[in-house]
């Protein structure tokens, strides 16, 4: 089987993912297209939903979840240019839930699909979405660490 699309799923409000210089090594190995996808969250926290929350704060928080979204994607823009590889990215709204069954049906379409490890004590959908690329997708699934 032929490697020529890759899709990596892209971190959000984290300074350094080296997942994306492992993504692009990999792209530049097997001559392949790079994708990108960063998901911000249109869950509303519990704490949110404990008391009367003002309509304007979620949506502060919503404005706030796209912002490190987008900064997800100019940073994997960023990278891949340096690399001088083909590769396009984007940033989708999701539910709590939604970013993992969304890249499963993403990551169908592509032949490996590259993911950051879960780091130990934080929660992130990341361990929902290996899951859904590991049992939705039916295609292979590198994950690299979240130190490296």
């Amino acid at each position: 089987m032929a490697i020529k699309d890759l899709l990596v799923n892209l971190a959000t409000g984290i300074s350094d993912d080296a997942t994306i210089a492992y993504a692009i090594s990999l792209a530049q190995t097997f001559d392949a297209h790079l994708n990108g996808v960063a998901f911000a969250s249109d869950a509303v926290p519990p704490a949110m939903l404990a008391g009367e929350v003002p309509p304007a704060w979620i949506e502060e928080f919503h404005k706030e979840a796209q912002s490190v979204a987008q900064a997800a994607v100019e940073k994997f823009e960023e990278a891949v240019k340096r690399a001088g590889i083909p590769a396009q990215a984007a940033w989708l709204s999701a539910t709590r839930t939604g970013p993992a069954e969304l890249f499963g049906r993403m990551a169908r379409r592509f032949d490996l699909s590259v993911l950051r490890q879960a780091e130990p004590g934080k929660t992130t959908p990341a361990p929902l979405i290996i899951e859904a690329a590991l049992f939705e997708t039916g295609r292979p699934v590198l994950g690299g660490p979240y130190i490296q």
